[in-house]
């Protein structure tokens, strides 16, 4: 039985070939063949694309109007292909006064918890920030570095037959300005040579200050002796970070950047900026992100590490849970990584992920009990 939007859409179809003259109907674009619009075929063909051209071509009324076939077409969609863009159904933005007063209430507290936790992160980076910067090594002034010596210069030499030149070149002149240019020299390197003292002192004075960050320049590391390194070594280290607010705004940098290196298959990059996150805030995202990572450089043993580390902190992660069978299935434990995946199946009966897994894993299971020979013993 039809509806009165079903008989507004045949009235539409009446005129359809008037208004669309000279246009390409759906039906020859998709290279759908005519027999395809059938019942039979639509309960029938696996293959989820065609049936989203088909819903487009049903929709468009361009070969008339089946309602009946437009709702098994999508019934079957919806099976095969359920996040398909063709199911889904526009609906007007909500107001106020649409909502219930519990769910405005929630609303609410949410708003307001999110504006508290800013605040409080705020808060505790303003106070962490220092009112002068206070430093106990003198800033270098910058001196200007010599020029390249050139010691050979590029002079215009005499040619053989200016007689006149050669009458007025005078051997003892051009010796005594050979030896005043080597003079200029050597004192240009012993500049050079004092201005390189002077840097491993004020290294020297970095070291013995009292601070608690240690150098990192080459250099500096070459110029102290035996016992100034390891006098260095035994200095106290302090975090990292100052504030929590800090340690997790960097973290959460690090695991942004990480995911676009992962997006564009860089899982090197990747994994340095996953790494760089959990030294900053170790959490289960990060850290289920970095065993996502390792799983693609086939680095089966890391990625279980993260994962167990993840189970400590949330036994209930379905994510870890499948990384745990992904990576148990690596290592070809495969019984443990039955028991792994089974866990959440039974949580995520829908994880088609998950469902591929397990099926993969029985078939790994099976051949190794045909390839299993068993002894029989007499027993007397």
């Amino acid at each position: 039985m039809t509806t009165f939007d079903d008989l507004q859409k045949i009235d539409q179809v009446e005129s359809y070939s008037y208004r669309n003259c000279g246009k390409e109907s759906l039906l020859a674009k998709y290279s759908i063949p005519l027999q395809h619009l059938d019942f039979k075929y639509v309960a029938t063909t696996k293959d989820a694309n065609e049936l989203e051209k088909m819903v487009e071509i049903l929709r468009s009324g361009q070969e008339g109007h089946y309602p009946e076939l437009l709702r098994s077409t999508e019934d079957h969609l919806r099976i095969l292909k359920p996040n398909s863009r063709l199911l889904r159904q526009t609906s007007r933005v909500l107001s106020k006064q649409d909502l219930k007063q519990e769910e405005i209430d929630e609303i609410a507290n949410e708003l307001q918890k999110f504006v508290t936790d800013i605040s409080r992160s705020s808060k505790s980076l303003e106070e962490s920030r220092p009112e002068k910067i206070r430093c106990d090594v003198k800033v270098r002034q910058y001196e200007p570095q010599p020029e390249p010596l050139n010691l050979v210069k590029n002079e215009k030499r005499i040619a053989a037959t200016d007689y006149q030149a050669w009458d007025k070149y005078d051997p003892d002149v051009e010796l005594l300005k050979q030896e005043l240019e080597q003079d200029k020299i050597r004192k240009q390197a012993e500049k050079a040579q004092q201005a390189v003292e002077k840097v491993k002192e004020e290294a020297e004075k970095y070291v013995y200050a009292g601070t608690s960050s240690q150098p990192t320049n080459q250099f500096v590391m070459s110029s102290l002796s035996s016992k100034q390194k390891k006098k260095l070594k035994k200095t106290v280290c302090f975090n990292q970070y100052p504030t929590e607010a800090e340690a997790i705004y960097h973290s959460n940098r690090e695991l942004e950047k990480g995911r676009e290196f992962f997006k564009s298959a860089d899982y090197e990059l990747a994994l340095k900026c996953f790494t760089s996150s959990i030294m900053s805030k170790s959490t289960a995202i990060n850290l289920n992100n970095r065993a996502l990572t390792y799983l693609k450089l086939k680095r089966f043993e890391e990625a279980l590490r993260d994962v167990e580390k993840v189970l400590t902190m949330d036994g209930k992660n379905l994510k870890a849970l499948l990384r745990k069978a992904q990576s148990l299935e690596g290592l070809k434990k495969y019984e443990e990584a039955l028991d792994c995946v089974d866990l959440v199946i039974e949580r995520d009966p829908n994880n088609h992920i998950a469902q591929e897994l397990a099926e993969r894993v029985r078939q790994f299971c099976r051949n190794m009990l045909k390839n299993t020979r068993m002894k029989i013993v007499e027993i007397q």
